[in-house]
């Protein structure tokens, strides 16, 4: 993954409790930070629902090592 040329990046923002569960995926998955986000955006399914005004997201659980 790491060949691939990138020209585009962009921040978030995290609690502290949502970067410590960040970095424990990250590290778990024995890639880098980039090609881990890659990698989840690539092989997750993202399903959305709707309860009135607020989205409630799933499918981001899991990162997959192949």
């Amino acid at each position: 993954m790491s060949n691939r040329k990138r020209k585009h990046s962009f921040s978030i923002l995290l609690s502290d409790e949502e970067y410590t569960l960040w970095l424990k995926k990250q590290g778990a998955s024995g890639l880098s930070k980039t090609d881990c986000f890659v990698k989840l955006l690539s092989n997750s399914v993202i399903k959305m629902y709707s309860f009135g005004e607020k989205l409630k997201f799933t499918g981001l659980d899991k990162i997959r090592k192949t």
